[in-house]
């Protein structure tokens, strides 16, 4: 139940970050120390599958309550306070860095890591300087083809949800079709039938694009888990620069007069010390490392304490057994 409950309120965690665009659901599974088993059960859930959809099915529907719930606020929190809103977000990020380096050089640290941390970051960094293409048309009208373009998106969306860092819900704004799905939510942009069929065909995509890169991703972390873990860092380091990229396009009419940079400001460090807690008390929620880097160095470390105290409870033995054979020496001789 304790599992359940956690895994419940990090999907909803993963939930809330999807809406907002340059926030990374993916980097929030990473935080709340859920992201490589979430990884390891869609990997497994043919394979296993009573086991992978139990472990699932809470982050799925805390994922969906947490749309539902913040849908409206965040929406209205954006429309009226964008800068604030998106500073608070950075500041969740910001304040959840500390432990993931810690993590990581807990887990091993090599010069060469140092591209594996710069080069995922300059790429999310570089996508944050692709413009936008406009709104696309999700009406009742639209072209045939969009449909498929609406299922590559879906692909897209959930392949970037899957590495952290990377936010779909950014990616969608860049092909211009974030408002236009927001928008389907409420039924603006047709029939009730219609909305829930492009919906439908959104979400088939989304659940391919989820398995195919999950197993990508588990590949790397199970043959290069220090290296990959490294990456993941500089995914999530980049995107905080990305987010404030994207932001001057995603809501060009944002006065920065000194009320907003204030309260900007404020919730940065609000944010910043939310986020610090909240991986802190992940840490304690569940006691298996972030990722199997660290995982693997702690299974060694305990592989090699265990043959070292095998070999300390083997030297009482072999002296008692050299005393006895003494004392029948000893007594073979007195006779």
């Amino acid at each position: 139940m304790k599992q359940f409950i956690r895994n419940l309120l990090c999907g909803a965690g993963i939930g809330v970050a999807i809406i907002v665009p340059g926030m990374s659901g993916g980097s929030i599974a990473v935080i709340t120390r859920i992201y490589s088993d979430i990884i390891e059960n869609i990997s497994n859930l043919f394979k296993n599958f009573r086991k992978s959809f139990m472990f699932l099915l809470p982050v799925l529907i805390g994922l969906v309550a947490g749309l539902v719930i913040v849908y409206f606020p965040i929406k209205y929190a954006l429309e009226y306070a964008p800068f604030p809103t998106v500073m608070l977000f950075a500041g969740l990020i910001v304040g959840t860095l500390p432990f993931q380096f810690k993590d990581g050089f807990h887990a091993g640290f090599k010069p060469q890591y140092v591209l594996s941390i710069l080069i995922p970051a300059a790429i999310i960094v570089g996508i944050g300087f692709i413009p936008g293409m406009g709104s696309a048309d999700l009406s009742a009208e639209m072209p045939t083809w969009q449909y498929f373009a609406v299922f590559g998106m879906g692909i897209l969306a959930a392949a970037a949800f899957v590495v952290p860092g990377v936010s779909g819900s950014m990616m969608l704004f860049i092909f211009g079709y974030y408002s236009p799905i927001l928008d389907l939510f409420i039924g603006a942009e047709g029939t009730v039938g219609h909305c829930i069929l492009v919906l439908v065909i959104l979400a088939c995509g989304a659940i391919v694009g989820f398995f195919c890169v999950a197993r990508l991703m588990k590949f790397f972390l199970d043959r290069f888990p220090r290296g990959s873990y490294w990456a993941i860092t500089g995914f999530i380091v980049g995107s905080i620069a990305t987010m404030f990229l994207i932001f001057p396009s995603s809501y060009p009419d944002v006065v920065y007069d000194l009320t907003q940079v204030s309260c900007g400001i404020a919730l940065l460090l609000v944010g910043a010390v939310g986020g610090f807690l909240l991986t802190f008390y992940a840490s304690r929620w569940k006691e298996n490392p972030l990722l199997p880097a660290k995982k693997a160095k702690l299974e060694k470390m305990k592989s090699q304490t265990d043959a070292q105290e095998g070999n300390i409870q083997s030297v009482p033995a072999a002296t008692d057994a050299e005393i006895t054979k003494k004392k029948k020496h000893a007594t073979h001789h007195a006779k």
